[in-house]
């Protein structure tokens, strides 16, 4: 494991859980953080996760993180070699990033659709604010803001305004099915997100920052099929800048 893993794992971390949380077992303290450090790539995808070292680091016994690295398997946050002895931090590949965004498309598309529908009863300012602040953060990158903070906050955003449109059809079997897509979604966007770097065309990044306030005005149209196209539309979009400036940056690199 390399230096920069070795500083991530300090039995402080166990304190400052135990702290927050008095009732927080250590198989929950365990697997909350390495999701939090493989979600923000403080875990580079693809690095192999010793759990002796780790549970030697923090200070434990090494059932609670062999119990949270099976649980991370269970969810896709890890990849677990054929002989079931090596976990690795998911790395997306090219067929399961496209997987990802097929579903949302789906879901999302399915989402805008019923929102069309129930106009009436939404509440759309909330949907307009993240739409905003949506924009306002792409806006921030096109100028040279290349931070992993602006990169956080930009998922952080998006997943926020997607999630609102799910809660707002009132299907419980769409809310929950989008529920279960959520974990590796935010890790593919991520993913996804760190390829935008490689964008060379600034008015590909002023269509996305947009994407989000059209997708509130086609609902607002009370137009479904208008709706859900401009949604799936806005995920077509996505899909193909990721798959051009992928390439760009396994050319480059």
């Amino acid at each position: 494991m390399s230096d920069r893993q070795e500083n991530l794992f300090d039995p402080k971390i166990i304190l400052r859980y135990q702290a927050e949380n008095p009732a927080s077992k250590l198989t929950d303290i365990v697997y909350n953080y390495l999701e939090s450090a493989i979600l923000s790539s403080k875990i580079p995808p693809g690095t192999k996760i010793n759990a002796t070292y780790m549970a030697e680091a923090l200070d434990i016994s090494i059932t609670p993180v062999r119990n949270a690295i099976k649980q991370l398997a269970a969810v896709g946050l890890l990849s677990e070699s054929e002989n079931g002895k090596t976990y690795r931090a998911f790395n997306i590949s090219q067929k399961k990033l496209m997987d990802v965004f097929d579903a949302r498309k789906i879901l999302e598309g399915s989402a805008s659709y019923i929102c069309a529908h129930r106009l009436a009863l939404l509440d759309m300012s909330e949907l307009h604010r993240l739409a905003d602040v949506y924009c306002s953060l792409w806006h921030d990158f096109e100028n040279g803001d290349r931070s992993l903070f602006n990169r956080r906050q930009r998922i952080d955003v998006d997943r926020a305004f997607h999630n609102l449109l799910m809660r707002y059809t009132e299907n419980q079997h769409l809310i929950r099915f989008y529920a279960d897509l959520e974990k590796l979604a935010t890790h593919s966007l991520m993913r996804a997100l760190e390829f935008w770097d490689n964008e060379k065309d600034l008015s590909n990044i002023r269509i996305l920052s947009q994407q989000h306030h059209i997708i509130c005005n086609g609902i607002e149209s009370g137009i479904p099929d208008l709706a859900r196209h401009v949604a799936e539309a806005h995920i077509d979009f996505a899909t193909l800048r990721c798959v051009v400036n992928r390439k760009s940056k396994e050319d480059s690199d």
